[in-house]
């Protein structure tokens, strides 16, 4: 890989007069920004990735690490490690870093296409591929944010990653339910307090799916509210000994609480502090606790 070296300052203003001739200097310095365009160009096109220069904020990244906004109030376009603390409300994941870098200087990074192992040190095992928040690095399976697919030899199709596509607003959850007469409530989303405002964020997809079957004559009562017990936005659902692995709750508009309005594409606009919880109800006697794979997908805004 060809590395750009970035000057640290602009040049100083050049006045010519009308009689100025370009010397050999300046026909060099000419041509050393032009192998510089020509570089960032082939690396993009030859390496089937789309590929850019970032600005690091503060730290440093390894090559294979994946970096997000930097949340600078001064400086937006920079960028940081995505670990867990970085990736707080509003920021997601951009692309993962091709070279080494430190302080506040440029390096390249890729947003999409083929990143091979050796730069992302996944194993030779094809899988999902999600970001593991605390070493910023991908991992195969994981509940982290999704980045891919990767095939038998550890080499990663790296997704784009799109603010305003939906996305995980949080991590995916396994839950087991009650074995018995009891309540098991689980917080699948919680809108961070700050910034203030009615519409922090827009959900548009909730998926739950029945990964582990009931077993005993009792039943499951699945809900999902603002609060433990409420239907804001999932009706109650009966899961017992009938209902099949693999069953979804949550795809059907018929199944969708009040918060999913119709005239808004049945989407469900989140103030900031708002939470999303899932009730899973049991009664009667439950042999075997049923087991529910939870996702909560849309946008912040």
């Amino acid at each position: 890989m060809t590395t750009t070296v970035f000057p640290a300052s602009a040049d100083p203003a050049l006045v010519m007069s009308a009689t100025y001739e370009l010397d050999a200097a300046d026909r060099r310095y000419i041509d050393g920004q032009i192998r510089q365009i020509q570089a960032t160009l082939l690396s993009s096109l030859l390496t089937e990735k789309g590929a850019s220069y970032f600005t690091l904020a503060s730290g440093s990244l390894a090559a294979g690490d994946f970096f997000c906004q930097g949340g600078d109030a001064t400086n937006p376009r920079r960028v940081v490690k995505a670990t867990a603390v970085n990736l707080t409300y509003g920021r997601s994941v951009i692309g993962v870093a091709l070279e080494a870098v430190t302080g506040t200087n440029k390096f390249l990074g890729a947003t999409s296409g083929i990143v091979g192992a050796t730069v992302t040190g996944l194993g030779a095992v094809a899988g999902q591929v999600t970001l593991n928040t605390t070493t910023a690095r991908a991992q195969l399976g994981g509940s982290g944010p999704a980045l891919g697919t990767a095939d038998a030899q550890g080499t990663l199709n790296l997704w784009r990653q799109q603010g305003g596509s939906p996305l995980d607003l949080a991590p995916p959850q396994t839950v087991t339910g009650p074995a018995g007469a009891s309540n098991v409530d689980t917080t699948l989303l919680s809108v961070p307090s700050t910034p203030t405002g009615n519409a922090r964020a827009l959900l548009t997809t909730l998926a739950i799916r029945l990964e582990t079957a009931l077993v005993g004559a009792g039943s499951v009562a699945l809900t999902v509210g603002t609060s433990a017990g409420g239907t804001h936005f999932l009706l109650s659902q009966t899961i017992n000994s009938a209902t099949a692995v693999g069953t979804f709750y949550g795809i059907t508009t018929a199944q969708l609480g009040s918060s999913f309005a119709s005239a808004d594409g049945y989407n469900a606009l989140l103030a900031a502090g708002a939470t999303v919880i899932m009730r899973l109800a049991g009664s009667g006697v439950i042999t075997t606790a049923p087991v529910v794979s939870a996702r909560v997908l849309g946008i912040t805004l």
